[in-house]
């Protein structure tokens, strides 16, 4: 199991003020402390993913880094697609791309795009932008994207392309048509019970390889369990509330989003992220949370020894 970094700005509008040297910064962090990969999170109202992952691919060397995730609906999947490849030439095949169908309230009151039946939207996305991305031909007519193109620069690399899919219907679309699943909130129980088989049996009977999961859990390193878990739950629980995660909640049994997250001292964090590899996880990408102002880097030097701790 391969272990990462999710940018500081950790989901909607939660840290608005992060700038782009500071995510920059971060990255540069995440490749000296030895992650396998940093994620950029890409506010709807914020930065372009994208735009700084380029950035932050000409200030490392070695790591992967992906978008975590851009909203796929407001643009058109070969716009998308050219620009994933783009972003890859540039950082010499580092960069996957995580893209979601967002919010339904975000998309259809802010972006103002259509929202309806998200599941078959995404399929046919991904008929588009995954062959795309892979340098292929498309001659796709669907209800909601069509095109006719091939997508080949000089210097062009392959881009593997990840879904935020939580649901049966979207972890089925994915696991026919993509490369895997970047959920987040979600706990083992759920993983193990509902995500991993799901995309791995839609993967299988598309005839396609084993898909990726990348699970996204928040990370507090704290001898003061309830302190942190209070604190993280303040954090988590800053913004407009989003059914989608209001529903996973009561799904999971928990009464709030801290309850998922992993909380607690070098020991107890190990046991957990062995406990996710146990259940065919390919990737954890931990969400260090900004609590004070020493934890994240606690947290991070923790996730630090824990991936050096694990074989190659």
């Amino acid at each position: 199991m391969k272990i990462g970094l999710l940018s500081s700005q950790v989901t909607d509008r939660l840290n608005p003020q992060i700038t782009m040297q500071q995510v920059v910064e971060e990255a540069v962090g995440a490749e000296r402390l030895g992650f396998d990969s940093f994620w950029i999170v890409n506010s709807p109202w914020g930065m372009d993913a994208m735009t700084v992952a380029n950035v932050a691919g000409q200030k490392t060397e070695s790591i992967e880094l992906g978008t975590s995730v851009v909203p796929a609906f407001p643009r058109h999947p070969v716009i998308m697609a050219q620009q994933a490849i783009t972003t890859n030439i540039a950082m010499g095949g580092r960069f996957t791309l995580g893209i979601g169908v967002s919010h339904k309230d975000i998309m259809e009151n802010e972006y103002q795009v259509g929202y309806q039946q998200p599941a078959r939207r995404m399929s046919e996305y991904l008929q588009l932008v995954v062959p795309l991305c892979k340098g292929e031909q498309v001659n796709f007519k669907g209800e909601f994207f069509s095109a006719n193109i091939k997508l080949r620069p000089p210097g062009f690399l392959p881009v593997n392309v990840l879904v935020a899919a939580m649901g049966p219907k979207m972890l089925e679309v994915t696991g026919a048509h993509g490369h895997g699943t970047l959920p987040w909130l979600v706990s083992a129980e759920r993983l193990e019970d509902m995500i991993v088989p799901t995309i791995c049996n839609a993967a299988k009977a598309a005839g396609r390889p084993a898909p990726r999961v990348s699970v996204i859990l928040p990370v507090v390193v704290s001898d003061n369990v309830p302190e942190a878990k209070q604190k993280t739950d303040a954090l988590l629980d800053t913004g407009p509330k989003r059914e989608v995660y209001e529903k996973l909640k009561e799904k999971q049994g928990y009464s709030t989003h801290a309850d998922v997250a992993i909380i607690g001292n070098k020991e107890e964090i190990y046991k957990q992220v062995m406990h996710l590899k146990a259940i065919g996880i390919s990737d954890f990408i931990a969400a260090p949370l900004r609590i004070d102002d020493t934890n994240y880097h606690a947290t991070c030097q923790v996730l630090s020894e824990i991936r050096h701790s694990l074989p190659d």
